[in-house]
């Protein structure tokens, strides 16, 4: 995970920007402190582009959504016996 996430920063033109990307797709609590429009204005591009990058860094790592980018209504009608499922996933990878 960790190689995914050095690949994906140092070929950004914004590294700054590509590793909060990283950040808020893992749901790291110092990524996800601010809103994606609020890291959007910082890096001075549209919610819409800072996502993308969220997006795309999922994809190539193969993870689902992270919680931090889910909505509060969408992590409210997700069962507990998902949630549980969805955090070993992402625990496990992280250990790859």
């Amino acid at each position: 995970m960790m190689e995914l996430a050095y690949e994906f920063v140092v070929q950004s033109e914004r590294p700054r920007m590509a590793m909060q990307q990283v950040g808020v797709a893992l749901g790291l609590p110092w990524a996800t402190r601010q809103s994606e429009t609020e890291l959007a204005l910082l890096n001075q591009v549209t919610r819409e582009d800072f996502s993308k990058g969220v997006t795309k860094f999922l994809r190539m790592a193969q993870l689902p959504p992270a919680l931090g980018i889910k909505s509060d209504a969408a992590k409210a009608r997700m069962p507990t016996r998902m949630l549980l499922s969805f955090a070993l996933q992402v625990l496990t990878r992280g250990s790859e």
